[in-house]
């Protein structure tokens, strides 16, 4: 079947619903806007592939098992099972198992298990990074930015940028920054004690 409640609105394929206003939704169990118990808006939005949903604004969902959630705005979705959680706006997730949450902002996580987290204007990238600092970009292997961790970049494997590593910088493996300003290069580093730069 397929299902159509918004103004507008355009459904095919297979259990397919479009519930907001000038939506378009395709493929096999995709669903934009309110139906049955789901709530969301879902106005100005496409949905296609498997399974993916969207209960938000201006939004474009691809691929399988993915779900915008209500008032994340102006957000695109692609892959298999990302989940860009409410209020986290003009967000861009593709890979596999990544979330956005928490009011995240222009925001990018691409990859595989993934976290930004409370974060503006961020980029996580590769296999179970977490990003909760805004303005930052984490790439490589369980990496994670802390929430203060503004304008850091973090790579490699990992590494930490801790709560007062602001425009820190660590690559290699098994870093640790909480430094002001600190940069590591190499492997087992801690410059959590006031020390700014640190190779080995």
């Amino acid at each position: 079947y397929q299902g159509v409640s918004g103004q507008c609105s355009h459904a095919e394929g297979y259990r397919t619903w479009a519930g907001g206003d000038y939506s378009h939704v395709e493929g096999n169990s995709c669903k934009i806007g309110p139906n049955n118990l789901n709530s969301g808006v879902g106005h100005y939005s496409h949905a296609e592939g498997d399974s993916n949903e969207i209960y938000t604004l201006f939004s474009h969902a691809e691929g399988r098992s993915n779900v915008i959630q209500g008032t994340s705005n102006w957000s695109h979705i692609e892959g298999r099972d990302n989940l860009i959680d409410s209020n986290s706006s003009y967000v861009h997730a593709e890979g596999r198992n990544n979330i956005v949450s928490n009011n995240s902002l222009y925001s990018h996580v691409e990859g595989s298990g993934n976290n930004v987290i409370s974060a503006i204007s961020s980029h996580a990238e590769g296999e179970s990074n977490t990003v909760r600092g805004s303005f930052c970009h984490a790439e490589g292997y369980n990496n994670i930015i802390d929430i203060s961790g503004l304008y850091s970049h973090i790579e490699g494997g990992f590494n930490q940028v801790g709560p007062l590593g602001a425009y820190a910088h660590a690559e290699g493996f098994g870093t640790i920054i909480d430094t002001s300003g600190g940069h590591a290069t190499g492997h087992y580093n801690d410059i959590s004690q006031n020390v700014i730069f640190v190779i080995g």
